[in-house]
């Protein structure tokens, strides 16, 4: 189940990634899209930013998935922002831009239904800290296996 959260995180950190690059090195593609929906060239490296920020939060939500599920979250409203902007300026190009949207939820409740972390950190916090719930699935998966003991 965690590996399915990876592939799905991991794919989406690269698309938001590839999206801010374009935003950072200002493509003349994307500068005339912007240009067209009524925002200065100016505001590019700010909507690149939260790209950014959700794509490493994804990454690192792998081993915190409290920081996963915030950067899922972010991604979801950055999207629907882009749509509303769109939607605003009467532009018909938002089936991608939902499709990413789309996506982020997928990654936000794949992060939030599995609490996992890579084994090194689970057997590392589980250790140290024995009473710290992970998640209530984890919780009561430990429960069962540790029964008889």
């Amino acid at each position: 189940m965690f590996v399915a959260t990876v592939v799905v995180s991991v794919l989406l950190a690269l698309v938001a990634l590839g999206s801010a690059t374009a935003k950072l090195t200002k493509q003349p593609k994307l500068v005339e899209q912007v240009t067209g929906l009524g925002e200065p060239v100016s505001w590019l490296p700010r909507l690149a930013a939260p790209e950014v920020a959700g794509a490493v939060g994804l990454v690192v939500g792998l081993a915190v998935p409290a920081i996963g599920i915030a950067a899922g979250v972010g991604l979801v409203a950055y999207f629907l922002g882009v749509v509303a902007a769109r939607v605003r300026a009467k532009d018909a190009m938002i089936a991608s831009r939902l499709i990413l949207a789309a996506v982020s939820i997928v990654a936000v409740v794949r992060r939030a239904l599995t609490c996992e972390r890579p084994e090194f950190l689970s057997w590392f916090r589980w250790k140290r800290f024995p009473s710290q719930r992970r998640c209530a699935l984890d919780w009561k998966l430990h429960e069962i296996r540790n029964k008889g003991q």
